[in-house]
């Protein structure tokens, strides 16, 4: 009887501990105080700028400041971040965050340490009259579908992290330029800095005179 007496009460004393830790984790959980803000630390270059052409990379410095003066600006991020120390983005909850240049919230897919994050506004726009053009496949992760005669869209953004204290953003510069045969024939030069990831297969897409610059980042946030 004394043995049986000596693990009951263990038995207890562990189902009372593990109760306790349930708790506790719930409560954690449930504790967490929202909003919780995110500012721009640093930028880091994970790829330097590359430019290529079809059959592969071009090594001439001249026509790449050529093609990308007007967004050389985007090729600098590591160099001159506008907005260091400012805010980036904001969880306003667990499932969702707001950035600094946008007034809706994105709803957080989460795997792993791998956040998506894709706003809850659509945008509704005529179908682009050129549909191939490279600067339309530069994004990794996108939401576009059509119906009809309108392109209906949402803009998606990635993380890398856990908790609510320190991300890594995916970012890159691009310049692209495509050639148009037509009535009427030249290049459509399109470029920018992107939130996301950069869609390696677009690449693949270039045509006889058609160029792809891009340099890729990491973009540091903390929260303070």
């Amino acid at each position: 009887m004394k043995t049986f007496a000596k693990y009951s009460t263990l038995y207890f004393l562990f189902i009372v501990a593990l109760s306790g830790c349930k708790k506790d984790g719930k409560k954690d959980e449930n504790t967490t105080n929202f909003p919780i803000t995110l500012y721009a630390e640093k930028a880091t270059v994970v790829s330097d700028t590359k430019v290529y052409v079809k059959g592969g990379l071009l090594n001439d410095p001249k026509k790449n400041q050529e093609l990308m003066w007007t967004y050389s600006r985007h090729f600098k991020l590591e160099q001159e971040l506008q907005n260091a120390g400012e805010t980036f983005m904001t969880f306003i909850a667990k499932d969702s965050v707001d950035f600094f240049n946008r007034h809706s919230p994105y709803v957080i897919s989460r795997n792993g340490e791998m956040l998506t994050l894709t706003s809850a506004i659509e945008s509704i726009s005529p179908l682009p009259v050129l549909q191939n053009q490279l600067y339309h496949h530069v994004a990794k992760y996108q939401s576009i579908k059509t119906e009809g005669n309108i392109e209906i869209s949402k803009d998606i953004r990635i993380a890398y992290g856990n908790g609510y204290s320190e991300y890594k953003i995916p970012m890159f510069a691009y310049v692209t330029s495509s050639w148009i045969n037509g009535p009427v024939s030249g290049l459509n030069r399109r470029g920018g800095l992107v939130i996301n990831e950069f869609n390696a297969d677009v690449i693949n897409r270039i045509g006889d005179r058609d160029t792809i610059i891009v340099k890729t980042y990491l973009l540091t946030v903390k929260a303070k």
